[in-house]
C-alpha cells in the first residue's frame, strides 16, 4: 500500500485469497465485500456493483490462523514490491508441513480498487518457480487481461 499512497491513488482491498501458506492448507477468503448494505460500516463505490466494507475483523481460537492470513497478505506485499527479482533458484515460501503441502503450489490472489477500477492479481509459486501469474482488470465491469505468464511464457 506505500507504493499506492506515494502516487495519490485511492485503493481498496476487495478481497484477498490464500492456500497452502503456513497453516492454511485449503484455500482461506477475506472478503471486504457487504453481503449486508444497512451496517454502518458500509461503502457504496459507484464504479464497483457491490458495496465495500471499511471495516473487518478475523475471529477464531487460539493457533487457527488469524495471523497467518494477514502474514500471507504481507507475503505477496513483499514479492508484489520486489517484483519477485530477487528470488533466483529459490521462492521464500512457507508452504503447509504436512500432507501434500510442500509438493503443491501455494496461491495468493488479491482483489483492489484502484481509482474506482478493479484490479485481480493471481500467483502460484512452488519452492523454485513462479508457475503462474495474472493481472487483470475490470474498466467497465468487464475483465481484460493486462497479462499473464505460465513459467517463463508470457
Amino acid at each position: 500500500m506505500y507504493a499506492l499512497s506515494q502516487c495519490q491513488h485511492k485503493a481498496m482491498l476487495l478481497r484477498f485469497e490464500v492456500s497452502n501458506h503456513r497453516s492454511i492448507l485449503e484455500p482461506v477468503e477475506l472478503s471486504m465485500i457487504a453481503v449486508d448494505e444497512d451496517r454502518a460500516s458500509v461503502r457504496t463505490v459507484k464504479s464497483l456493483s457491490e458495496s465495500t466494507l471499511t471495516v473487518a475483523g478475523i475471529y477464531g481460537p487460539n493457533a487457527s490462523g488469524k495471523s497467518n492470513v494477514i502474514e500471507a497478505l504481507a507475503w505477496l506485499s513483499i514479492a508484489i514490491r520486489n517484483s519477485l527479482r530477487t528470488w533466483d533458484e529459490f521462492i521464500p515460501r512457507e508452504p503447509f508441513k504436512f500432507d501434500r503441502g510442500p509438493s503443491t503450489a501455494s496461491t495468493y490472489e488479491v482483489e483492489m480498487a484502484v481509482d474506482g477500477v478493479r484490479y485481480t492479481y493471481r500467483i502460484e509459486v512452488n519452492d523454485s518457480e513462479v508457475l503462474f501469474e495474472g493481472l487483470y482488470h475490470y474498466p467497465e465491469r468487464r475483465r481484460r487481461t493486462l497479462y499473464e505468464r505460465e513459467g517463463t511464457e508470457v
